[in-house]
């Protein structure tokens, strides 16, 4: 629960709260003033008490308790700032910053940040997101995604992306240097009639350097996927096939 209290360009908020963004779902009990001088800008500001993510209950509740052998022994505060901008209708931007920190100051939790960009143009549409870990100094997701429509019923599409798992600096499992692994794909789909679609994409993935040695496993460092199909729809009645 919250309560707010809203002017023409600014807004003042207070409770419970849920931040929403490139990084995420979080929750925490604090305060929030959103700003907007521009119409094609805005501008938020939040801080309070933070809970932990996916378990909505501080980080030294029962929870993580039951399955951590060294739980967190401190709760967490938030503070975040986060800027929305659509300068033209084309183009739009959002960077947010995140920093959690235990209530006693002494360490941090988490220090993120997450940039996201479209831009429409014609038969062209664009997009990127990233999320950067500042603790470890490294993405840990970058994604740049381009889609062409060729017609009207004919839609072509590829994209890169980076990914490497996302750990609190609380818990050991960050330590294991979490592979990475970075993939291209290329998809497009083809609406035949009002009720049929035809769809194919193939992918290609390779990891990092897993620092594992192990000869008899004879572990791959890359793979692939490759993916076809169709969907029919009629009224209640809808069918598809895929294989790959």
């Amino acid at each position: 629960a919250y309560v707010d209290y809203q002017k023409s360009i600014w807004r003042v908020r207070g409770g419970r709260q849920a931040l929403r963004g490139g990084l995420g779902y979080y929750l925490f009990d604090g305060a929030s003033l959103m700003v907007k001088p521009k119409r094609w800008l805005r501008v938020e500001g939040f801080a309070g008490w933070s809970r932990g993510r996916t378990i909505n209950q501080p980080r030294t509740g029962s929870l993580l308790a039951e399955v951590e052998n060294v739980p967190p022994d401190k709760g967490s505060t938030l503070w975040a700032l986060e800027m929305a901008a659509r300068p033209h209708r084309s183009f739009s931007a959002t960077f947010l910053y995140l920093r959690e920190l235990r209530t006693d100051g002494e360490a941090l939790y988490s220090e993120r940040m997450a940039l996201d960009a479209q831009w429409r143009g014609g038969r062209w549409l664009a997009d990127f997101s990233s999320d950067f870990d500042w603790a470890f100094f490294h993405f840990n997701e970058a994604r740049l995604r381009a889609r062409y429509r060729a017609t009207n019923d004919f839609h072509r599409e590829g994209q890169y992306r980076h990914y490497r798992p996302f750990f609190e600096l609380w818990t050991i499992w960050g330590v294991f240097s979490p592979v990475a692994y970075n993939e291209g794909q290329l998809a497009a789909w083809w609406d035949v009639k009002q009720d049929w679609k035809l769809s194919a994409e193939g992918a290609y993935r390779k990891y990092d350097q897993a620092k594992v040695e192990n000869e008899f496993l004879g572990l791959n460092d890359d793979g692939y996927r490759l993916r076809g199909g169709a969907h029919w729809t009629d009224g209640i009645w809808t069918a598809s096939l895929y294989a790959g």
